[in-house]
């Protein structure tokens, strides 16, 4: 079965259940944590057919030099990003 570009990224970047950001076809997120630490955060792909899949880490963030709060960004590289 051929494999369909993705068409819709998700992203659960809170560690609440459901995926509250959308960016479309952009597969590219990031968000502000106002203390570092251990984070769990989710990405969910769906592709122009509708198939979709989803993939969950933890990840340890940490501050920026001196900046306020901690910032994480996520970005999937091309060609790597396809739903199963």
């Amino acid at each position: 079965m051929a494999r369909r570009p993705v068409a819709r990224y998700q992203w659960d970047l809170d560690g609440t259940p459901g995926f509250e950001r959308d960016t479309g076809a952009n597969a590219h997120a990031f968000t502000t944590f106002a203390e570092p630490g251990q984070r769990s955060v989710a990405v969910r792909l769906t592709d122009s057919g509708g198939a979709s899949a989803e993939a969950r880490a933890v990840v340890g963030v940490r501050s920026a030099g001196g900046a306020s709060g901690a910032k994480l960004e996520l970005r999937l590289a091309p060609g790597q990003s396809r739903a199963a």
